[in-house]
Parts: structure tokens; sequence; C-alpha cells
């Protein structure tokens, strides 16, 4: 049976992988990290070496002290050697003995030190191939495992969503904020146009007095000139007539001063020609000013209109690029959505994939152990009625040889038969006790395999729910909100944690009670 439970161990080992030997990544994201504890379980097999090794010692020392009293007796019995010297032979001898039985007890205590070392390091490396076979054939904490990587994994989606949504809000008001600066830069730019708009009607105002007023002197100093000059040609009317009236008066006072007179009234109206052109130079002067101004105001009307031509095509530029740039995020987002839910519904997939294969593997392993756990028992069984059927034959020869003596008693005499009777009774019982024996043996010894299965059974049990603790306890203190149903099983679970973990875990499962009429039912139940 035990060779048969070895080989097939040793079939489970080539047919699966060591579990602890895998990587991390291949154990769920590294979150499986697990101790080599040593056993606390209590074993003999320590105790028995100490025992032997105590025997072993005082065995030594019993047959040395034989040794030293056969050795006395042959001193004392010697010939030729005094007692002087027998006495010197047996200090030194006894001192040799007393070094040696000192060198062998700390060998022995250097053994034992070193044999309870081996045991101590044999354990670890027991219990640490018991724990891997375990992890391989157990499927609460295989079970367990799957559901704390489905945690990890919820509670990593979980992240993802809350990065997603803090992305999204955080460019929401980065497009708010973009939205109200370019409303406000509007807003001052119409400002800014209604202040020109208000300092060009203020200017051109002030520019149209300054030319009435002008104009209006202008006006007053022509009035002036032809008032001027009108008096001008009645003084010099005047003074030809009085020119005439006193001509013959004067004629000769004329004649000589004719020349300066004529003279002097062609610089006169030579003076006034002058006087006439410059105003007509300044009138020319002003006229082209006021052109010029014109000008310049139709110019800088032309460049107003151009600058706001200008930009109202940049301010159009910048709504369509604007325009442009939202709808290009839209379309990236669009895209980073598409491609997110692709990746999603293809990690999806291959999660699903992950775990038909996983069911698969554990349907092919179960119906192998099914197999093999039959072909044990039919081995078992044939082992079993073979050894039956051997004894039933040993049985039967021995039977048929006590009958064949039975009728050999026949042809021997009274005295003879009686004794071989009475041998032949002898021994008949001794069978039957012999087989009742043998039979009792059997059952004992059954009984005790059966009882020693249900110790076992019962170790593994209590060495999965110390690994099932341990991993809630490493594992779950990171996890609360997304530990799937039946992770936590009771409160004796929920005493594993301390007191701030519990009301975190209570709180979820009041706040899931009170909304479980408005929430479809979950998988989750912390």
């Amino acid at each position: 049976m035990t060779s048969l439970n070895r080989k097939r161990n040793n079939e489970g080992d080539n047919r699966f992988p060591n579990y602890l030997d895998l990587p991390p990544h291949d154990r769920g994201k590294g979150h499986m990290l697990y101790k080599n504890i040593e056993s606390d379980y209590s074993i003999t097999n320590r105790e028995k070496i100490a025992e032997q090794l105590k025997q072993d010692v005082s065995a030594s020392l019993t047959h040395e002290s034989d040794n030293r009293v056969e050795n006395l007796r042959k001193y004392r019995n010697g010939i030729g050697l005094n007692e002087d010297r027998i006495a010197s032979l047996i200090n030194e001898r006894e001192e040799m003995k007393r070094k040696r039985r000192e060198a062998i007890q700390k060998m022995n205590e250097d053994t034992i030190d070193q044999a309870q070392y081996d045991l101590k390091f044999h354990n670890q490396i027991r219990m640490k191939k018991y724990l891997q076979q375990l992890w391989l054939n157990s499927p609460e904490l295989r079970d367990l495992e799957a559901k704390l990587n489905l945690a990890y994994v919820n509670k990593e989606r979980d992240m993802q969503k809350r990065e997603k949504r803090l992305k999204e809000e955080r460019k929401r008001m980065e497009e708010e904020a973009m939205s109200k600066k370019l409303l406000k830069d509007y807003e001052d730019f119409k400002k800014e146009e209604a202040d020109k708009k208000v300092h060009e009607f203020y200017v051109s105002k002030n520019y149209s007095l300054e030319l009435d007023h002008q104009l209006n002197e202008l006006e007053q100093r022509k009035i002036r000139e032809s008032e001027q000059v009108t008096k001008d040609k009645e003084a010099i009317d005047k003074i030809v007539k009085k020119i005439l009236d006193e001509d013959e008066k004067q004629r000769k006072y004329e004649i000589e001063k004719k020349k300066e007179f004529q003279k002097g009234i062609e610089e006169f109206i030579q003076n006034k020609q002058l006087q006439k052109e410059e105003e007509e130079y300044i009138l020319m002067k002003e006229e082209e000013n006021i052109n010029e101004y014109n000008k310049k105001k139709e110019e800088r009307k032309g460049k107003y209109d151009e600058l706001r031509r200008i930009r109202e095509n940049n301010k159009n530029i910048i709504y369509k690029k604007l325009a442009d740039e939202i709808e290009r995020n839209e379309k990236e987002k669009e895209m980073v959505n598409q491609i997110r839910i692709e990746l999603y519904e293809e990690k999806q997939a291959e999660i699903e994939q992950r775990k038909a294969d996983l069911l698969f593997q554990k349907k092919i392993r179960q119906r192998i152990e099914l197999i093999e756990s039959f072909q044990e028992q039919i081995l078992y069984k044939k082992k079993k009625l073979q050894e039956e059927h051997e004894v039933e034959k040993l049985y039967k020869q021995q039977i048929a040889k006590q009958a064949e003596d039975y009728k050999k008693l026949e042809l021997m005499n009274e005295q003879k038969r009686r004794m071989k009777k009475l041998e032949y009774a002898r021994e008949m019982e001794r069978l039957i006790k012999e087989r009742d024996l043998y039979i009792a043996n059997k059952k004992k010894q059954e009984e005790e395999e059966t009882h020693k299965l249900e110790e076992l059974e019962k170790l593994r049990l209590e060495v999965v729910e110390a690994e099932r603790q341990r991993l809630l306890k490493e594992h779950a203190t990171q996890l609360v909100g997304y530990l799937p149903k039946g992770v936590i099983r009771d409160e004796n679970d929920l005493k594993l944690f301390d007191e701030k973990l519990q009301k975190q875990f209570e709180e979820l499962q009041i706040t899931k009670q009170k909304n479980k009429r408005n929430i479809p039912p979950s998988s989750y139940l912390y």
C-alpha cells in the first residue's frame, strides 16, 4: 500500500509542476508567497533518536566497565608484575578511560546536537514538500487562491475605473477653464474694441470741431481781407480822384512824384498780390492738410477694418482650431475607450479561456486521481484476496497433511494411535489459534490503518485551515470591499483581524443589506 502511494506521489510529481517552485507571476501576480513554516505538530522521531543515542552511550559505558573489571582481574592474576606497577598501570588506564569516556560523551553530545539539527532541517524540508503536495492536491486552497486573485483583479479594475473618472474629471475641468478663459478673452476683446470705438469717436469729434473752427477762422479771415481790399480800393479811388482834382495844381509835383507814386502803387499791388498768393498758399496748405487728414482717416479706417478682419479671421481660426482640437480629443477619447473595451474584452476572453482550461485540467486531474484511486483499490483488493487465498491454501494444505497423518493412525497400534490423536488435536488447535490470531491481527491492522488515515485527513484539514487563515491575514487586509462571496465564512474568520477591519467589514455588510432592494444581486459578500 505504501509503495503504491509512493509510486502515485512520484507520478503526481512528474505529472504536475511543483507549486512553490513556480515563478511569482505564474502564482497569481506575485500575491501568493508561501513561507516555509516549521511544523507545530508533535513528532516522536526526535525522542526516539535521543533515546537510542542514550542507550548506545550507556551500553558503551557498561562495556567499558566490564572491560575494566576484566583487565583488573588479569592484572591481579598476572605474574612478574608488582603492586606499584599494577597500581600505576591501573591509574594510567583509568585516566585514559576517563579521557576516552569524556571524549565519547562529548562526541555523543555533538552527535545528538547534529542529529537534532538534521532532524529539524529534515522536518522543515518534509513540511515544505508536504505543503507543496497539499497545495497541489487541495481544492480548498486553490479555490481560495483563485478567489483572492479575482479580488485583486476586481481591485485593480476598480482602481483603473477611478483613475479613468479622475482623468475625465480633470480633463473636463481643464476644458471648462479653457472655455472660461476664451470667453473672458472674447469679452476683453469686445470691451477693447468698444473702448477703441469710443476713443476714435471722441478723436474724430474733436478733429471735426477743430476743423470747423479752422474753417470759421478761414471764412472770417477771407471776409476781413475782402473788407480790407474794399477799403484799399476806396482809398485808391480817393487818391486817384484827389490826384485828378489836384492834377492841375500839382502837375509838376505829380510829374516829379509820378514815378515814385507809380512805384509805390506797383509795390502796394505787388505786396497785395504776394499777400493774396500767400493766403492762397495757406488755403491750399489747409486744404491739403484736410485732404491728408481725410486720407489718413480713410487709411486708419481701412487699417482698422483690415485689423478687425484679421482679428475676426484669427478668432475664426482659433475657434476652428479649438473645435478641431475638441473633435480630435473626442475621437481620441472614443478610440481610447474602444481600445480599452477591446482590451477588456480580450482580457475577459483570456480569463474565461484560462478558467475553462483550469476547469478542464481540474476535471482531467480529478478523473486521473479517481482512476488511480480505483486502480489502487483494485490492486489492494487483489493483493488482499491473494494473501487470503494463500493463507487459505496453506491452511488447507496443513489440514490435508493432518488428514493424511490421521489416516496413517489407523495403521498404527492403539498406544501410538492415541498419542498421534492427541498430537493431531493439539496441532489442529494450534492451527485454529494461529488462524484466529492472524484474522484478529489483520483486522487490528486494518483498524489502525483506517485510524491513521482519519488522523492524516484531520491533520490535512488542520494544515489547510492554517494556510487559509494565513492567506486571509496576508491578503484580506488589502482587499476590503473586493473579496468574493465565501472568502470570509463566519465570525471566527473576522476575529483574525483587528477591530478597525472588523468594523469596516460589518459596515460594508450593513450597507449592502440596506441597498439589497435597489441593487441587483452581487456575487460579493464583503
